[in-house]
């Protein structure tokens, strides 16, 4: 049974210390004092054991979550297909989805502020009759929407270094099949492979290629190379020549086989290829000024807005970007109106979940061909065990990696703690509450404390 707390404001109260301490949620270090309120007041603390979920797959709810500490993993059908360890979750119920996986908290437990987003649409249907403004409604999105456009530079880091890996061990892999094809005589009827073998012959070694030739002078017997260069010790030689059959073979392959890159080059489903973060902003710039109707300004006017657009969306020197700017700049310069600026960080919201799953799928794709790998399946009976994860093996990335660190001492005091004690002294009954509640309120609000 999972400890999830109802809304903040209701168990705590009017506690200062709590509200503030909320600011230690990078997400929320410099928001607006209206914004922090409004979390507090639809904001809630989850708390996870190992095992319990935070998300279910198929279900549909309006809960974004941003992790305090802990990884999840994560669940499509029965399959573990990944763990992760995101500062956000759940971001694409905002655009009206259903839970496309199942995230349970790993063996250290997962604390994580879960915001009720349903207040976006009071705010924005209801924006005259509320206490907090549009602007509010804007900075709470911007800043989810951020969160989501800077994992692209982080997962970019992710995808080069796991792309240098991939390309070791499979290659590695594959030059290692070759030599075994290579002493099995198995491209006598492969063409290709067999003239670059004797191509390589010819330009570097004629005296191996009279030795192993067959009597049309085009047929290599690469068997006969094979036992002639392991008896010579000409191990080099083997190496170059299973080299160039692999070329060869990428060569006849064409792109989408290159290298064994199927993985590394899929498509993200929409026909579209994000792969670094210079290509999102590019792509970016394209959908804002086709929905704003830019085809009759101009070049020099279409231009010099694409321009800015991808000034304001350039990256810190902490690698991350402040959509802020970006929503101000076409409010001021080019007349956006709310609703244009709303529409328009929903659409950044699709597109950069959209390229970080894309990134996130491309990576997947080479830890599961890696997984596949001769040597993947040695470590896993010799090294690791029967039953060990060989994914993870590859593919595991300390939390402090991926999650801004934060001081996690001032949630807990503040926050997480007299939160869990509130709730356990209202479930034996001895708690009266932030203010008298009358003992129906009181019920009915425990109802609600627990999955």
């Amino acid at each position: 049974m999972s400890v999830t707390t109802n809304y903040l404001s209701n168990i705590l109260g009017q506690d200062p210390d709590a509200l503030l301490a909320l600011r230690e949620v990078p997400a929320f270090h410099e928001c607006s004092g209206q914004l922090l309120e409004l979390v507090f007041r639809y904001g809630r603390v989850v708390v996870l054991r190992e095992g319990e979920a935070l998300t279910r797959e198929g279900e549909f709810d309006q809960w974004v979550y941003f992790i305090i500490n802990g990884r999840l993993e994560v669940i499509v059908g029965d399959s573990h297909v990944d763990t992760i360890s995101s500062s956000l979750v759940g971001e694409r119920c905002i655009l009206g989805e259903q839970r496309r996986a199942t995230l349970r908290a790993t063996e250290q437990g997962v604390t994580a502020l879960g915001v009720d987003m349903a207040l976006l649409d009071t705010l924005r249907d209801h924006a005259s009759a509320v206490d907090e403004p549009i602007s509010v409604y804007l900075e709470l999105l911007s800043i989810i929407t951020s969160e989501v456009v800077n994992r692209i530079a982080e997962l970019e880091f992710n995808l080069l270094d796991f792309t240098y890996k991939y390309v070791a061990h499979i290659r590695t892999e594959r030059l290692s099949e070759t030599l075994r094809d290579l002493a099995h005589g198995a491209y006598r009827e492969e063409r290709n492979a067999n003239f670059a073998v004797y191509r390589h012959l010819l330009k570097h070694d004629p005296v191996a290629l009279s030795r192993c030739a067959e009597p049309d002078g085009f047929t290599v017997d690469t068997r006969q190379l094979y036992a002639d260069a392991a008896l010579t010790g000409n191990h080099a030689l083997l190496y170059d020549v299973a080299e160039a059959v692999l070329v060869a073979r990428e060569l006849e392959a064409g792109p989408a086989g290159n290298g064994g890159f199927s993985g590394a080059s899929g498509g993200g489903g929409n026909g579209r290829e994000v792969y670094n973060y210079a290509a999102f902003v590019s792509h970016i710039a394209r959908v804002i000024m086709n929905q704003h109707g830019t085809g009759d300004w101009g070049e020099a006017a279409a231009q010099a807005m694409a321009t800015g657009i991808r000034k304001r969306l350039r990256l810190s020197e902490t690698q991350t970007v402040d959509l802020r700017g970006l929503m101000h700049w076409l409010i001021a310069e080019y007349r956006f109106t709310a609703e244009d600026t709303i529409d328009l960080l929903m659409t950044l919201l699709k597109e950069s979940s959209d390229a970080t799953a894309h990134i996130n799928g491309n990576i997947k794709a080479m830890v599961h061909e890696l997984t596949q790998t001769r040597f993947a399946k040695e470590l896993e009976s010799a090294a690791l065990g029967r039953g060990a994860n060989v994914a993870d093996y590859y593919h595991n990335t300390p939390v402090e990696e991926l999650i801004p660190f934060f001081s996690k001492n001032i949630l807990d005091v503040y926050l997480v703690q007299p939160y869990v004690e509130r709730l356990h002294a209202a479930e034996a009954g001895a708690w009266e509450g932030p203010s008298s509640q009358a003992a129906a309120d009181k019920d009915g609000l425990l109802s609600t404390l627990f999955d």
